[in-house]
């Protein structure tokens, strides 16, 4: 009896394994195949999906909160809520286009350790994962392997659209900066420092790079409004996913140039890569991409060609006297004494002359801006013509103007040069002096 009972099971044993080689023989011998199936491949509805986890060239998990995805990795950065919501919609949603079957090897499909693999999970942990393979670019579609269901499909690329997104660029791309009319200051910088300061008030005045302030041109407002528009356009192109972020390395520790508004709107702009700029704001250490083209409109600004030339804006009420000394001579234009008549040199003169002498100091201009400026400062010559005008108050301020080339003098105020004027004009205003004063004299 014994010896029949293990006779039946050995027997039984060489039965069950000749059936599973015969069943294993059977599945390989079947040709692998791609069948024109349309399959729901998600359990999950976009509703139940509360989290979204992304592994592939960085991994990244956004959970829902209060109807906005957060990412855990960089909960003070933006994101693109419409993407990530219609990632999670067309996952709920995925359909096969054809489903693959006799799969012998997922690897040969794309399918391995390196793959983007996107998985959502509902309240409770249950999950569905999906691992992108390779595309079929004749078909406009790509494989997914489901993993919980060991299903392998080939999904149509439109389908998959907002899912093949890097996660460096599912970034809210857009930079928050205020309206050009709530713009009040404006500095750029390059390396740390000042290279543009301009404020409104009344008007706008460029209180840098220049040693006073001067007003802005009126012609060039709508120039400066121009420039602040392109701020607008800024864009994030893509997060640099970095675990070691070092900032030096993207140009941002010190920043290669600055742009401050309001004194609140802080832009850093660091090293260029390729056609965009690595870039960072407001103190946060977040390293974006932008299009570098914005930062290079806005770092042309020529300062010299946006001031007002007017050499001198005064209020004429408040002008006590105007003194131009050429040389040896000094001629002093009296405007404002207890008989309220003006004076020249002393003598009495037609209020024409004086509209005339006033017109002629108020037409004076900048002409250039000097680059060898601080030569000059540093090797000091002597003016030939010094112009002085006194306030009602008591102030008093003067510019000297000192031999340069036949054409020009350099203009020197408070020890500092950075201007030149032309000679010409200034030596019209001496000759009419000098005229008025004879004139008077023979009178």
């Amino acid at each position: 009896m014994k010896k029949k009972t293990i006779i039946g099971v050995v027997t039984a044993i060489l039965i069950l394994g000749a059936g599973f080689g015969f069943y294993k023989w059977y599945q390989l011998s079947q040709v692998e195949a791609l069948d024109l199936v349309q399959q729901k491949l998600c359990d999950l509805t976009v509703e139940a999906i509360k989290e979204i986890k992304i592994e592939g060239e960085t991994s990244q998990t956004f959970i829902k909160k209060d109807n906005n995805w957060e990412n855990e990795k960089h909960p003070t950065v933006s994101y693109n809520q419409g993407l990530i919501n219609n990632i999670a919609y067309q996952i709920s949603h995925l359909d096969s286009y054809k489903m693959a079957k006799n799969v012998k090897d997922i690897t040969t499909y794309g399918i391995d350790e390196n793959s983007k693999k996107v998985r959502v999970l509902d309240e409770a942990g249950t999950s569905a994962t999906y691992w992108l393979g390779h595309r079929v670019l004749e078909e406009n579609a790509t494989f997914v392997w489901y993993e919980e269901k060991d299903e392998l499909a080939l999904v149509l690329d439109i389908d998959l659209a907002s899912v093949m997104v890097p996660t460096s660029e599912m970034i809210e791309p857009h930079v928050i900066v205020p309206s050009v009319e709530e713009i009040t200051k404006v500095e750029l910088k390059q390396k740390g420092e000042t290279q543009v300061l301009l404020t409104k008030q009344d008007s706008w005045i460029m209180e840098a790079p220049f040693s006073k302030a001067h007003r802005v041109q009126a012609e060039q407002v709508e120039q400066i409004e121009t420039y602040l528009q392109v701020l607008e356009t800024l864009r994030k192109e893509k997060l640099v996913e970095d675990e070691n972020l070092n900032l030096e390395n993207y140009g941002l520790q010190v920043p290669e140039s600055q742009i401050i508004l309001n004194d609140q709107y802080i832009f850093d702009f660091g090293n260029k890569i390729g056609s965009n700029i690595y870039f960072k704001m407001n103190g946060s250490d977040e390293v974006f991409e932008i299009q570098g083209s914005v930062e290079s409109a806005l770092q042309a600004i020529t300062p010299f060609e946006w001031i007002d030339k007017q050499l001198y804006s005064f209020d004429r009420k408040q002008v006590s006297y105007i003194e131009v000394q050429y040389l040896e001579d000094v001629y002093r234009l009296q405007l404002k004494e207890a008989e309220q008549v003006p004076t020249l040199n002393g003598q009495l003169i037609e209020p024409s002359v004086k509209e005339e002498i006033l017109k002629q100091v108020e037409a004076l201009q900048i002409a250039k801006n000097l680059k060898n400026a601080k030569f000059e400062e540093t090797n000091p010559r002597a003016a030939e013509l010094i112009i002085r005008i006194g306030y009602l108050g008591g102030e008093e301020g003067s510019t000297e103007f000192v031999p340069y080339d036949p054409s020009f003098d350099l203009i020197r105020e408070d020890g500092v040069i950075e201007f030149a004027a032309e000679k010409k004009p200034l030596l019209a205003l001496v000759d009419y002096l000098k005229a008025q004063v004879k004139e008077a004299s023979n009178s």
